[in-house]
């Protein structure tokens, strides 16, 4: 059964934000409204700045599925198992939004969150809901900027 592009997953994210193909079934459905109150708890420490998600930084659903629209997309990619969310901030730097998921995480405010990495040169931070890895370990990465794994948080390259 599909559900509505305009059905609420949070109190300010649609399905069709998360979910544009409208594919996600059961367990994958879940798993967005869990990645909608990450990227709520973002938005209020953002100071209530709308979280916007990429236009294809949401659900991209596996081959088997309805599309074939993201084939560069690995099969192990969070966004194929609805974990992750390529997310902008208008007035707010890639950079200061990964710190902040940083700062969250650090404080023990994200802990559904299991990666992080931050795409200066593409204006966007990728946010998912895998599980940690043993030791609780998040999976860090960088692009354009350069990332300290210890602190959980992000500078730029020099």
């Amino acid at each position: 059964m599909s559900w509505s592009p305009e059905d609420a997953l949070s109190p300010h994210f649609r399905v069709r934000e998360l979910d544009p193909e409208n594919a996600a079934e059961g367990e994958e459905r879940e798993r967005l409204r869990e990645l909608a109150q990450v990227l709520e708890a973002i938005r209020a420490e953002l100071g209530g700045r709308p979280v916007a998600v990429t236009r294809s930084g949401g659900y991209q659903p596996p081959d088997d599925k309805q599309s074939r629209r993201w084939p560069s997309r690995k099969p192990t990619s969070q966004h194929r198992r609805a974990r992750a969310a390529d997310i902008v901030v208008r007035g707010v730097s890639a950079l200061d939004v990964a710190n902040t998921v940083g700062r969250m995480v650090r404080e023990g405010r994200l802990e559904q969150v299991g990666g992080v990495g931050c795409y200066v040169g593409d204006g966007f931070v990728h946010v998912d809901t895998r599980p940690r890895t043993k030791g609780g370990r998040l999976a860090l990465w960088a692009q354009g900027c350069k990332v300290h794994r210890r602190e959980v948080r992000w500078e730029v390259a020099s």
